[in-house]
């Protein structure tokens, strides 16, 4: 999941927006350029992107 924000939010406050779900791994990252070599990387690569949500 990534977060854009305009202020830097804390590990605690990303999990208490989160509700029940479990947060893992955190990391700020400044660079937009990274994020999107790293957003982009599997593109291309027979990986499924068909999310349904159901409510």
């Amino acid at each position: 999941m990534l977060i854009g924000t305009n202020t830097d939010m804390t590990y605690q406050e990303v999990k208490y927006g989160m509700g029940n779900v479990s947060v893992g791994d955190y990391q700020p990252i400044y660079d937009s350029k990274a994020v999107c070599k790293y957003v982009t990387k599997h593109i291309g690569k027979d990986v499924d992107y068909d999310i349904v949500f159901k409510s």
